[in-house]
């Protein structure tokens, strides 16, 4: 795991991962003074950390890494403010975005047990999202944010993009702003829903005991809503829709 936070000229960014409680050292480095542990192996870590530093892309920060569970890294260094305030092992900054890795990470999952092919297009775990140009729009191009939907169109309102059926709908239904896979532009909330939905359509999805069964095939229903049955159990009563992320 790698967790990062920073306080950059351009303001506060990123999360500061649980610090750890014993083996705090000191890591010197010309210019400035690294706090914190980095094992053996993980130097280069610690030696990108301070190049943010150096180059003056830093004004705070800290970084950690965990491998099985135990950190081998967890350094941080500079201040936490613009006032000069040092930055402790225990200096909390806010948190953007955590549910699109952990979105991103259920995709991986089930494109390393073979259940969800990056290089096939969307549609063919969502056959309504074909709709307008959408055909060529391929898994890859939603995990990169180069898919061409980073908002909504119509726009929605805030108490719209929790209706989770209302909102996959919009995104299979609308255009690309731009053509698939040929710019990145960042999809700050779309992405999470562009996700959530291809897994769950998706034949390697295993929902909780009780609830919506795993599809038996790839191929969509040949009526309806060409979604699993609602679930009964283990989620949000407003909702037959899991959302692996909505921000």
């Amino acid at each position: 795991m790698l967790a990062f936070g920073c306080h950059t000229p351009c303001g506060i960014i990123g999360l500061r991962a649980t610090a750890l409680t014993s083996g705090t050292s000191s890591i010197k480095s010309p210019g400035m003074e690294t706090q914190g542990i980095c094992k053996p192996g993980f130097e280069a870590v610690r030696d990108a950390f301070e190049a943010n530093f150096a180059e003056g892309l830093e004004i705070g920060a800290a970084a950690a890494v965990t491998v099985d569970g135990e950190f081998v890294v967890d350094i941080w260094a500079g201040n936490a403010d613009t006032d000069g305030t040092p930055w402790q092992r225990d200096t909390i900054v806010n948190v953007y975005s955590t549910t699109k890795t952990m979105a991103a990470t259920c995709m991986l999952m089930l494109a390393d047990r073979g259940e969800l092919d990056f290089d096939a297009p969307v549609a063919q775990y969502w056959p309504e999202f074909a709709q307008n140009g959408k055909d060529g729009v391929l898994v890859r191009h939603v995990m990169a944010h180069t898919a061409g939907l980073p908002g909504f169109d119509p726009p929605i309102t805030m108490e719209q993009l929790y209706d989770l059926d209302g909102v996959a709908a919009n995104l299979a239904a609308q255009a690309p702003w731009w053509e698939p896979g040929t710019a990145s532009g960042y999809h700050a909330v779309s992405q999470g829903q562009l996700q959530s939905e291809i897994l769950y359509r998706s034949p390697g999805a295993a929902w909780p005991t009780g609830s919506a069964p795993r599809w038996p095939s790839r191929s969509a229903p040949t009526s309806g809503s060409a979604c699993p049955p609602p679930r009964t159990t283990g989620w949000r009563p407003c909702s037959r829709r899991c959302s692996a992320a909505t921000s």
